[in-house]
């Protein structure tokens, strides 16, 4: 093999070496990094926020039910509790499908919780499994530490998204605001 295409960047003159198996895993793990640098980005930009500063259009009036200023109902989306679903739905059912603020905030809501139910269902399926199942129960463990860390994360996500939203930001989660999009 030819050395002279294998190091271009390197000056004319200068001793070349061969590349190694080392190299080619090196240039490898910096790409996985590179990967594991994106993912966690990802998921900054969705417990912390993406960062929206810009203002939304909250438009004028209250809900038909309760009579709520809308940027107070759209924060009730997000509500943790019990209201993260019966808030959203009452929304849709309600409100005028002309009403984008409140329904697209009612339907990134519901792709929300309804994300973390499926994720804590799959965490609560495994665990089960992994506890019956001599000498693996300790990975059952570690599976609880991540579901604690996941929820932790959720909280302060919905938090801050409550808070975003009603001082009228626009309030997008990453990756969440595509799919509400498609339906609003």
């Amino acid at each position: 093999m030819d050395d002279r295409y294998e190091h271009d960047d390197e000056p004319a003159g200068a001793p070349t070496k061969k590349s190694s198996g080392s190299g080619s895993q090196a240039s490898g793990s910096g790409l996985q990094s590179v990967d594991a640098a994106k993912a966690f980005d990802v998921i900054k930009k969705l417990v912390l926020g993406a960062g929206d500063t810009e203002p939304a259009v909250i438009p004028p009036g209250k809900t038909m039910f309760f009579e709520l200023q809308y940027n107070f109902a759209a924060a009730l989306c997000y509500f943790p509790l019990a209201l993260s679903i019966l808030a959203p739905a009452l929304w849709l059912y309600s409100e005028p499908r002309d009403n984008a603020y409140l329904r697209f905030h009612s339907i990134q809501g519901l792709i929300l919780i309804g994300g973390m139910f499926i994720f804590w269902t799959v965490i609560g399926t495994l665990t089960g499994i992994l506890d019956m199942i001599p000498f693996l129960g300790i990975f059952s463990v570690l599976i609880n530490l991540l579901s604690l860390f996941v929820s932790f994360s959720f909280l302060i996500m919905t938090v801050k998204q409550m808070l975003a939203v009603y001082k009228g930001k626009r309030g997008r989660l990453p990756i969440i605001a595509d799919f509400a999009d498609r339906f609003v």
